[in-house]
């Protein structure tokens, strides 16, 4: 199943009137329309193609739908970070990750979240991008369910008020405190 139906059908079992489309691949001009008519368009796919497009569809001035991206750490899929793009907030999603990850770079007390702006280290004998993490390729899906399961409910709760920002989530067994953090993007 790939990850876009997967996440339907997450979504489904939470809230069974939810419409969810599931559309094509970027430049999709269909994807521009529901921009303007979608209430959520999510990206998970961890892809630098996708990213562009929603920093496009940030872009628009009518936009109606609330934009997020969300992913893991590539080691433990135990972090987890949710990127949001509220209607009326037209600064690419790109732009409020690499604020956020200057302001978590530079917190001491966010260390444990410093991961999820790392680039691999040469010798890492795999190197898969944020969102694709190694127990994923090793056969344990547990972490990275808990942690789409905890992201998935932070932006739930984004939904009734959206706010632009990045949510920064970590699971009970990995001890990191703070467990949530969100960081507000202003324009």
């Amino acid at each position: 199943m790939t990850k876009a139906t997967a996440l339907a059908s997450h979504l489904r079992a939470i809230r069974d009137d939810i419409r969810i489309d599931i559309a094509t691949p970027p430049p999709d001009p269909a994807l521009l329309t529901a921009a303007d008519q979608a209430d959520l368009i999510i990206d998970a796919t961890v892809s630098i193609t996708a990213g562009r497009f929603l920093d496009h569809l940030a872009q628009q001035p009518h936009r109606k739908a609330v934009l997020a991206q969300l992913a893991t750490d590539s080691l433990t899929a135990s972090p987890g970070i949710l990127t949001i793009a509220a209607p009326g907030t037209h600064t690419p999603l790109s732009s409020i990750d690499h604020t956020a990850g200057g302001h978590v770079l530079n917190a001491p007390n966010l260390e444990a979240y410093h991961a999820l702006w790392a680039e691999p280290s040469p010798d890492d004998e795999l190197r898969p991008t944020r969102g694709c993490s190694t127990p994923t390729f090793h056969g344990s899906a547990a972490d990275l369910m808990a942690t789409t399961a905890t992201l998935v409910t932070l932006l739930g709760i984004q939904m009734r008020h959206p706010v632009s920002g990045t949510h920064l989530c970590a699971q009970p067994h990995t001890g990191t405190a703070p467990a949530h953090r969100f960081i507000p993007h202003s324009e």
